[in-house]
């Protein structure tokens, strides 16, 4: 017998958070007599949220408080009431799982939310999530084939293989839009990743120094490069043991299709929508996202692959949302 869930979730990533209201339909698709499976059959996005910049009380700690804030306020957008909700889960993704206070932020939100799934994502629960909204994993069943999905966001980038719709692979590394901040045209933070790699290619990139695009632009090259190494596109160097948040890839894949997801890949989309391939303010985020997304456009992940077959590299269902 079929039901009707109401259901949220709650993503706080390393830039972005956001809030999305759904009904889920689920039913058991086992035989008659057989042990229940109950699965989700089909889903409606009732309400999707403003994204908004996660808020931080500090580089340790996110802003609870404020989080908060955001979800009344987007229930209260929504016509909706925490105790008309049967499930839902809140997830913490990125750089923000690293901050000191992130599980106890999200019981928070679980407490005052409902009956929650309540989960501070490791890098292999991301890449399979994000690679599940990209439509990379449904991609991979219709196609046959190995898809990867490259979910590139502010703080990592979470790659996933799919083949025939199942998980064979994951890996993540500290590469990601946001991983140098900039306040009134100066670096404000560089994470540790970003210092490995600027130590690599001997720049004299450092907190406090003016912005400069040109002198970005080595870091963002090796930043690409790297992810091309990764991918089997380049051969693989020491630096890129150096930038993993958890493990690599176990070895290079003959890819039917790439997909692009997460916040670097919606500014690559934004790059190819616009009428002369540029995003006016370059610095739109405060962040490197854009002029990595630029970078990526320009990488062999991008270029072979696009060599190789026009429908190699896909267009994505999701990019920031996924």
């Amino acid at each position: 017998m079929r039901k009707i869930l109401p259901s949220v979730g709650i993503d706080i990533g390393t830039s972005t958070t956001q809030v999305i209201f759904s009904k889920l339909e689920i039913d058991n698709t086992s035989g008659f007599g057989a042990i229940p499976k109950i699965e989700i059959v089909s889903k409606e996005i009732i309400y999707e949220s403003p994204v908004y910049t996660t808020p931080l009380r500090n580089e340790w700690e996110i802003d609870a408080e404020q989080v908060k804030k955001i979800l009344f306020h987007e229930y209260e957008q929504a016509g909706i009431k925490p105790e008309e909700l049967a499930t839902g889960a809140v997830i913490i993704t990125g750089e923000s799982v690293k901050k000191k206070n992130a599980g106890c932020t999200a019981k928070q939100l679980s407490e005052i939310a409902g009956d929650f799934v309540v989960v501070t994502a490791g890098p292999d629960l991301e890449s399979v999530l994000a690679g599940c909204g990209s439509g990379a994993a449904k991609l991979s069943e219709i196609c046959g084939g190995l898809v990867a999905n490259l979910d590139i966001g502010g703080g990592t980038t979470n790659i996933c293989i799919f083949e025939n719709g199942k998980v064979i692979d994951t890996a993540c590394l500290d590469i990601g839009g946001r991983l140098i901040r900039i306040e009134d045209e100066r670096i404000q933070y560089m994470c540790e990743s970003i210092v490995k790699i600027s130590t690599d290619i001997k720049s004299s990139l450092v907190v406090g120094a003016q912005i400069d695009k040109t002198d970005l632009k080595p870091l963002l090259q090796r930043m690409i490069q790297l992810l091309e190494e990764e991918m089997g596109f380049r051969q693989k160097t020491d630096l890129l043991s150096a930038v993993y948040t958890n493990h690599g890839l176990k070895k290079n894949y003959k890819l039917s299709h790439i997909v692009l997801s997460g916040g670097v890949a919606a500014c690559v989309q934004a790059l190819n929508n616009s009428a002369d391939g540029k995003i006016e303010d370059e610095f739109l985020y405060d962040d490197i996202g854009v002029l990595l997304a630029e970078e990526l456009k320009n990488s062999l992940l991008y270029e072979e692959m696009d060599q190789k077959s026009q429908e190699k590299l896909l267009p994505q269902k999701e990019t920031l949302r996924a």
